[in-house]
């Protein structure tokens, strides 16, 4: 159902539309506006998505055991949808009303970035897999590199209102044509790179009951119609979620969710093997380089009650399911370090999300974003293998959401044959895909079982033993191994060809004794996670928090960095081939960097999605000593920018910046911590420098690497702005950096010091 708005106003206008979709129950509806009687079996993958058994959306069969809607017609709000067994398909007819088949749906997932009309996209996954026929078959997908010419016309099918509200039963269908992005900006001020607006005719175009239609250009479903401007009909454009855009978060959700279970648990082979599961300290495997899969339960577990585990949580990476967890702290979620890796890489914290206060890992509770991933530095291979996964926002107790307390140097080991519970939803022997939290007892198994199973010990282990066919796999990888209401272990990976197998843990006590700096290893990875939040790129525009709207040419230097065409990151023209960012914007792990054809910058705008050049990067060069310091990258551009009025290189500063000077930051940063606001056009602000001492004294460390930005509370630089310049006296004296606590705290924020790396800035500005 598309709830039309202002025509011309911007994404904030959308909020409260958002909110009340979920809650408001459209009845039989009507059609497209100005389109045609669709022909039986014409389009075979189009479905009708009804809540309470009227259709509300249209949506499009992507599998056959999956659709894709837009999130607006299934959400509560954000990413969290409504209960999936409110929601059924009618498949194989063009009528609304009558013919086909009912379907149920087991499960809903919704982009987690979802919000405000932005990343209006979801997937329902059906209970049972269809038989493709004539009547219903699936439609390929656009390809991630895609793209749709303007002026190119498409079609889009479903049971739209019309005008006079009459209600037609057939399935209606109408060609449009596709708009540019500068085009849609200048028209609707929706040029988003993850959106595809559609021109129509006045009188024409889709309406309630449409949202979530496909788009379809040569046989590929290239988009999800979102909403409609003013009335439906109107002169300006509808708004379509671009599916090139989401191609790969859509692949990851059908392979999580039913592909073949390759590694289901190895052991149905195993029919004589006893099972045992080896236990690593805190953190824990499901199978060593194998992420699990998101389904099912622990072998042989029991279906938990409601709040009998309030602190156990379902990491998700792209929306499914992947590992369980445990809170540990109002933002802060303990798991596995493997659970946030990926081929060898740990992922950025804006494909993570959390679900806590829920038993069913698809729905309920609520859905937790996160705005970190610290792993335990001594992590390798299965050992040290921790990670803190902090949240953006705090967790408010109730009866289902609740930490659980740490086992300590001075709590005793479980004795041989004590009763240790693990809680999660892990793959079950039969691969079935029961979506409730089960719960397990093991029996502590005794040293001696242990060194016989896995005979690389090292004293910082345990292990729990269980029977045959019965314990944890795939998917119970973080979860937490409780006794006496404390949290002594988390699991870590299952072991086939030993007579005794375990899940190996850290022992929590282990943690809390091996120090840094004064501090235990958790207290460290805390710290690194929680106090000191790096604004990490994500694609989220934005603003300086509490900033000014730039004038054109006022910031000649600053460019938008983009990363598979999103503005990530700022960054400063230094030369008419180099630009200097934030290291974190551009690494995938350490100091290695993504390729560099993955990322563009564009300049000679403030505008963030529209106008100036856009340029490629040919070369990526991270400072080598960079951890949270020396937070510095190079980007070497294929060509030459030719200097104007709006283009121009700033000069590195080469002295320190006098304590209480104003300094101006400008970006395209969040106006607020964890905030939807996504204005296109560059911020600025002034800062104050701070002395060593008054850094050190307000973010409690310093370092001559540092310079650090003092600012109101309510204002300074955010996520989307890091990378982006601090300039004093017409010179680049810092980069973006972090932001202690959160943006616009009361803390001053970080920036990597110009003039300490200046050195290491020009030695490197070598053409390749």
């Amino acid at each position: 159902m598309i709830f039309s708005v202002m025509a011309g106003k911007r994404l904030i206008s959308f909020a409260l539309v958002g909110i009340l979709i979920a809650v408001v129950s459209a009845g039989p509806t009507s059609r497209i506006l100005g389109g045609t009687d669709a022909e039986t079996n014409q389009y075979p993958y189009v479905v009708s998505v009804r809540v309470n058994n009227a259709h509300v959306c249209t949506g499009t069969l992507i599998s056959n055991r999956a659709a894709v809607i837009a999130a607006s017609c299934v959400t509560k709000a954000g990413s969290t949808p409504i209960e999936a067994d409110t929601v059924s398909l009618r498949v194989g007819s063009i009528n609304q009303y009558a013919g086909g088949k009912i379907v149920s749906v087991s499960s809903i997932v919704i982009h987690p970035s979802s919000g405000n009309f932005l990343h209006n996209i979801a997937c329902v996954f059906l209970a049972e897999p269809l038989e493709f026929n004539e009547k219903v078959s699936s439609i390929a997908l656009a390809d991630v590199d895609d793209v749709v010419d303007e002026g190119a016309p498409v079609k889009v099918t479903g049971w739209g209102l019309q005008h006079d509200g009459a209600s037609p039963y057939k399935l209606q269908q109408v060609t449009m044509s596709v708009l540019s992005a500068a085009e849609c900006e200048l028209q609707a001020g929706y040029g988003y790179d993850s959106v595809i607006c559609l021109q129509h005719d006045a009188g024409t175009g889709v309406c309630r009951g449409d949202e979530g239609a496909g788009v379809v250009s040569g046989n590929r479903l290239v988009a999800v119609v979102s909403f409609a401007f003013g009335s439906c009909g109107t002169k300006y454009p509808d708004v379509s979620t671009k599916i090139s855009y989401y191609r790969e978060w859509l692949d990851s959700l059908l392979v999580s969710h039913y592909s073949e279970a390759l590694f289901s648990c190895h052991m149905k082979a195993m029919a004589s093997a006893r099972l045992t599961i080896v236990l690593i300290g805190l953190w824990a495997f499901s199978s060593v380089g194998v992420l699990a899969q998101p389904t099912s339960r622990i072998w042989g577990g029991e279906e938990t009650g409601k709040s009998d585990y309030p602190y156990v949580a379902s990491v998700r990476l792209d929306g499914g399911h992947i590992c369980g967890g445990t809170i540990i702290g109002p933002k802060s979620i303990l798991t596995a370090a493997h659970c946030a890796e990926e081929k060898g890489k740990i992922v950025s914290s804006d494909r993570l999300v959390v679900r806590v206060g829920s038993t069913n890992q698809f729905s309920g509770g609520k859905l937790a974003y996160v705005s970190a991933v610290t792993v335990n530095p001594d992590y390798s291979g299965v050992k040290n293998n921790l990670a803190v996964l902090t949240l953006v926002d705090a967790l408010e107790w109730t009866e289902r959401i609740r930490s659980i307390a740490l086992a300590t140097s001075n709590d005793d080991l479980p004795a041989a044959g004590a009763n240790v519970v693990v809680a999660g939803w892990g793959e079950q022997l039969e691969s079935d895909s029961a979506f409730k939290l089960n719960s397990y007892k093991f029996s502590m198994a005794s040293e001696e079982v242990c060194k016989n199973a896995y005979s690389a010990l090292d004293g910082s282990e345990f292990c729990l033993d269980h029977p045959l066919k019965e314990g944890s796999c795939y998917g119970d990888a973080g979860n937490g191994a409780v006794y006496n209401n404390k949290l002594v272990g988390v699991s870590n990976f299952v072991v086939v060809d030993l007579p005794s197998i375990a899940i190996r843990f850290f022992l929590i006590s282990e943690l809390l004794t091996s120090g840094r700096n004064g501090m235990s290893l958790l207290q460290y990875l805390l710290v690194l996670s929680a106090v000191v939040c790096v604004a990490w790129a994500t694609p989220l525009g934005g603003r300086v928090v509490g900033g000014n709207d730039a004038a054109p040419g006022q910031f000649p230097y600053q460019i938008s960095l983009r990363r598979d065409h999103s503005h990530i990151c700022g960054g400063s023209i230094i030369d008419k081939r180099w630009v200097l960012t934030a290291a974190h914007c551009v690494v995938i792990e350490g100091t290695e960097p993504f390729p560099a054809d993955r990322f563009t910058v564009r300049a000679g705008t403030h505008n963030r999605i529209a106008g100036g050049i856009i340029v490629n990067v040919k070369r990526v060069i991270v400072h080598p000593g960079y951890v949270v310091y020396n937070d510095l990258a190079l980007l070497e551009l294929e060509e030459e920018l030719g200097y104007s009025e709006y283009i121009q290189p700033i000069e590195l500063a080469e002295e320190e910046v006098p304590a209480g000077s104003d300094v101006i930051i400008s970006g395209w940063g969040l106006t607020e911590h964890a905030g939807a606001n996504l204005p296109i056009i560059m911020q600025w602000y002034t800062v104050s420098a701070l002395s060593k001492l008054g850094c050190s004294s307000k973010i409690g460390f310093f370092t001559d690497a540092l310079i650090c930005l003092d600012h109101p509370s309510g204002a300074g630089a955010c996520n989307g702005d890091s990378g982006g310049p601090a300039a004093y006296n017409g010179k680049l004296v810092g980069v973006a950096g972090f932001v202690v606590i959160k943006c616009g705290s009361t803390r001053p924020d970080g920036y990597a010091k110009v003039a300490y790396n200046v050195d290491w800035i020009r030695e490197n500005m070598v053409e390749s």
